[in-house]
């Protein structure tokens, strides 16, 4: 029996007793109320501009799908029907055309959102204008003497440079605990001890570091993205693809910005 045609069933009953002067039981009290149990969503965007927001509803685990999607939903109250999907974890996504996207966890038991009000505030995509050089044979030099790729990138949310994108990627989240906000981090997702970055010394050009050191202590860890930060970086990558890892990079962030300067290569978030 569908879920529609139950929930109408069991108001019926409850109706049906009241106007026989019977009193609705606590089994249908309770029964009504788990299938008319919307998830209800709070939307907001920064600095209170309009938007068209998209929701999804995700699945978690190895096989990841969408479940529920509901698209041009403006800032404001919004409701979603859930007594329908099955008990579970599920993630629940929100995007909008220039805003950083975010989640927020949920589960569903005995077709109720646990919980069962989310509060969302989406800000403004920032990028991050990035300069790097990677090694591409494994070693540390940065000379005309070895593989090199070198370039120049302004890279958003969820978006990761070539290579170091095994390792990191740009996430964009508060200064404090939240995990999402107006402040672009260079975020680790792959932790290794040994691997990491490294501060590069003071003074020196980004083109006069030549050389990655063999010593240093290379630590995986989340730093914010502010323009003249510059660091070494040791790639982990897959593990298995050589003992020593992926290989060695230098990056400096020339700037943080809402609008990508002309010319260069953008990276979005998936």
């Amino acid at each position: 029996m569908r879920p529609l045609n139950l929930a109408f069933l069991l108001a019926t009953a409850v109706c049906f007793a009241t106007a026989r002067g019977q009193e609705p039981t606590a089994a249908d009290r309770q029964n009504t109320d788990t299938k008319e149990a919307p998830l209800r969503m709070n939307l907001a965007t920064e600095a209170g501009q309009s938007a068209k927001i998209r929701m999804e509803i995700q699945t978690v685990g190895a096989n990841e799908r969408v479940v529920k999607k509901m698209e041009d939903l403006p800032p404001g109250s919004a409701e979603a029907e859930v007594s329908a999907l099955p008990d579970g974890d599920y993630f629940v996504f929100f995007s909008a055309p220039g805003y950083a996207a975010q989640w927020k966890a949920m589960a569903v038991k005995q077709g109720k959102a646990e919980p069962n009000e989310l509060k969302v505030q989406l800000f403004r995509k920032r990028y991050v204008v990035l300069h790097y050089v990677f090694n591409t044979s494994g070693g540390r030099g940065f000379t005309n003497d070895f593989a090199l790729d070198e370039g120049r990138a302004a890279v958003a949310h969820w978006g990761g440079l070539p290579y170091f994108n095994r390792d990191w990627q740009i996430w964009q989240r508060s200064s404090g605990a939240d995990p999402f906000g107006d402040t672009p981090f260079l975020e680790y997702h792959r932790m290794f001890p040994g691997f990491g970055f490294a501060p590069a010394p003071e003074g020196v050009a980004f083109a006069d570091l030549k050389e990655a050191p063999a010593d240093a202590q290379y630590k995986c860890q989340s730093i914010k993205a502010e323009k003249g930060l510059t660091l070494y970086c040791r790639v982990m990558g897959n593990a298995g693809m050589r003992d020593n890892g992926l290989g060695y990079g230098k990056v400096v962030v020339e700037e943080v910005t809402e609008t990508p300067p002309p010319g260069i290569t953008v990276i979005e978030g998936p």
